[in-house]
């Protein structure tokens, strides 16, 4: 049985561990709100007992007094490893989801700005010539909705270029992020295993630490493993981009006409660090796949048009009785020019002069008309293109929903675990505080007790 003197030492224990609990629990209802911050809880445990993570660990069992053994910081491994796949999953996924839409704003279809309203313009101009080969007022606006066609194309490509350019400045802006990650979590990694040698406190360091984590996650992917001291190593296919302390960077590179992230530190020439997940994987698959596929369907519109029109035109004769000049040079959409500028040079006959005199009969104009309806028409080599650019940003618009129903799901998860609960912590603090008041009460009590042993022993009688 303890002593009466032992009763202050045992108060006094009480009232240090329920202080401590109180600013514990202030702490947490400060960072609710704070990003990546972790509930803590504090570990009590009666002296000379086993630890109990009680708030009335004081009360539960014999002994000299109540010792805070620790700070619990309520995270779970395997939810945070779950989450920084899924995490790195979606970006990956939003990345690809994002440029094919900005690709799907280049082509505004069904509408009037639209490359079919344009091309069907241009027929509607030849079948115009067909009805009047001998009027200019046909021929010149013609030749100037073939321009407005050719300029369709011509921005178009530049605009898909500027969105391959766009995707490439983030890349190495998200690289340059990565490294800055990097290097931090190093940093941490360091402090951590020396913190947790010392003895010091670091749960505010592995807030950090596990914020940096998934945010490079996010942006390349990788396996994280965790040591028994807090330091984490990160490997990207077996490349070790953070072992503790050491951290390797990140390079934006070519390989194979091919752009690709690098290890600039790891050999010459640096070897290729292979990207499977994450936002720079998504990076990486439009700059070097999708913005390039889109391209080149544009471009087939653009070689069809020039090939189909300067074919069928050659085949005609012009107000002159002269064979049909080619109408378009080039044969992608960045290069495909509208050459012909003379009303007298569009071959709308397809009888070559007689006698020296020149037919105007209007076939070959309304044969260059059909070439709309032909089965491997411009017109639907770009129907198909729209067609099938919806469907791929149909479907890649809902495999990003479905992981952000995944990622939003494992976030509750994580949130539930170590996220803060108000209520709960409002709960802990009044415990605490009752506690707290409890052992105030034990003080007195032991102190009036001690006074009238003190002060009124031997005193009967007098």
């Amino acid at each position: 049985m303890t002593g009466t003197w032992d009763g202050i030492s045992i108060a006094l224990s009480a009232l240090n561990a329920q202080k401590r609990g109180l600013d514990l629990t202030g702490q947490n209802i400060a960072n609710a709100n704070t990003e990546g911050y972790t509930r803590q809880r504090l570990n009590l445990a009666t002296l000379g007992a086993p630890a109990r993570p009680s708030i009335w660990a004081t009360y539960q069992s014999p002994g000299t007094g109540v010792n805070v053994t620790g700070i619990d910081r309520l995270r779970d491994a395997l939810l945070e490893t779950r989450a920084q796949g899924r995490h790195a999953q979606l970006s990956d996924s939003t990345a690809v989801s994002s440029v094919l839409f900005a690709i799907e704003q280049q082509f505004p279809e069904p509408g009037e700005n639209g490359l079919q309203n344009t091309l069907n313009q241009f027929w509607s101009g030849f079948g115009d010539v067909s009805n009047n080969p001998g009027s200019s007022a046909a021929r010149v606006q013609l030749l100037q909705r073939g321009n407005v066609v050719s300029d369709w194309l011509n921005t178009t490509a530049t605009n898909l270029e500027t969105v391959a350019i766009e995707q490439a400045d983030q890349l190495t802006k998200l690289v340059a992020s990565v490294n800055s990650m990097t290097a931090e979590l190093a940093d941490l990694n360091h402090a951590i295993a020396n913190g947790v040698v010392g003895g010091l406190p670091v749960n505010d360091l592995l807030d950090r630490r596990d914020v940096l984590s998934m945010s490079i996650s996010e942006a390349v992917g990788g396996t994280i493993t965790t040591d028994v001291d807090g330091a984490v190593t990160i490997a990207i296919n077996g490349s070790n981009l953070i072992n503790r302390s050491q951290a390797e960077t990140l390079s934006v590179g070519s390989s194979g006409g091919q752009t690709v992230l690098e290890w600039p530190d790891k050999g010459t020439p640096p070897p290729v660090a292979i990207i499977t997940t994450g936002r720079a994987s998504g990076l990486l698959t439009v700059i070097n796949t999708t913005i390039p596929t889109w391209q080149a369907k544009l471009d087939d519109v653009a070689a069809a048009l020039t090939n189909k029109v300067n074919t069928q035109q050659a085949a005609g004769y012009d107000l002159d009785g002269n064979a049909g000049a080619a109408m378009f040079s080039g044969t992608t959409a960045r290069t495909i020019s509208m050459v012909l500028t003379d009303l007298r040079q569009v071959a709308a006959s397809s009888q070559a002069p007689v006698g020296g005199i020149v037919s105007l009969d209007g076939t070959n104009a309304d044969a260059l008309a059909n070439i709309a309806t032909a089965a491997d028409s411009p017109d639907s080599l770009y129907q198909n293109l729209v067609n099938g650019l919806g469907v791929v940003v149909q479907a890649s618009s809902q495999g990003v929903s479905s992981l952000s129903a995944v990622v939003a799901n494992v976030d509750a998860q994580r949130e539930s675990n170590s996220g803060v609960n108000l209520d709960e912590e409002m709960t802990n603090l009044l415990a605490y505080q009752r506690a707290y008041e409890a052992a105030g009460r034990m003080m007195s009590a032991v102190d009036s007790a001690l006074d009238t042993l003190i002060n009124r022993t031997g005193m009967v009688g007098r």
